[in-house]
């Protein structure tokens, strides 16, 4: 995955100039001389989503313009391994949201102005977000579902740290390689600072797509439904 990343550092660099909400401020990042293998930055790429202003019909989708980079189209090929490790992980916590994902990757690869970036996306969620070298402030992600998972991967060479649910009076050990899969919408959730290069990729839905693609809610998950997953119900060929 850091590999992958690399080759995304000029678009990391970019998006620090775009971004000025207060999750983006210039003394969350690390310092770029102090990173040693990936630029700091956070960047948004999606296969299909709506513009600022633009909601509600599926004509008005459009992939981010991010893709229009070489880099970014090379990124799609050279994380599709690890694209579909984080989708199997979802396959088996959340059937439900799995086959949602699936579904409106369907549709969307049937749109030919979109089928360039879908077709070579290679998990079922409908966004990644990169987000590197970067202090997280506690927050909630307000675009997605209560029901829904996102999955937080988080890499890098930086030891310890954790995964803050204040909420929960939990800390949960988030050192590199950790996959955590959390409702981002219910739970508050933050990281501290690290004193080495840690890049999180987080996955999401977007449940404003899932809608304009008239593709079902996916209700809450639960042990029947995963214990279900293993006999056929929903993995079978």
């Amino acid at each position: 995955m850091i590999a992958a990343t690399q080759g995304l550092n000029t678009l990391l660099e970019k998006s620090r100039k775009s971004q000025h909400s207060s999750r983006h401020a210039p003394d969350l990042y690390r310092d770029a001389q102090d990173c040693d293998q990936v630029y700091p930055g956070c960047a948004d790429l999606c296969p299909a989503w709506f513009a600022l202003g633009h909601s509600g019909r599926a004509s008005d989708l459009r992939s981010s313009s991010s893709f229009k980079d070489p880099h970014a189209q090379k990124w799609l090929d050279d994380i599709s391994e690890s694209n579909g490790l984080v989708t199997a992980a979802l396959k088996v916590i959340h059937p439900d949201l799995y086959l949602a994902g699936m579904a409106a990757m369907r549709k969307l690869s049937e749109r030919s102005d979109l089928s360039n970036v879908v077709l070579r996306w290679s998990t079922v969620f409908s966004g990644v977000s990169i987000i590197s070298n970067r202090q997280t402030l506690c927050h909630r992600d307000f675009n997605s579902r209560h029901e829904y998972f996102d999955i937080l991967a988080t890499i890098g060479p930086y030891g310890y740290t954790t995964l803050n649910l204040p909420g929960l009076n939990t800390k949960l050990s988030y050192t590199c390689r950790t996959i955590v899969a959390i409702s981002g919408k219910a739970f508050e959730h933050e990281v501290p600072p690290c004193e080495a290069d840690r890049i999180c990729y987080a996955y999401w839905m977007r449940d404003s797509v899932h809608r304009a693609l008239g593709i079902p809610t996916a209700d809450w998950t639960n042990m029947r439904k995963v214990e279900r997953g293993y006999d056929g119900c929903y993995y079978g060929a």
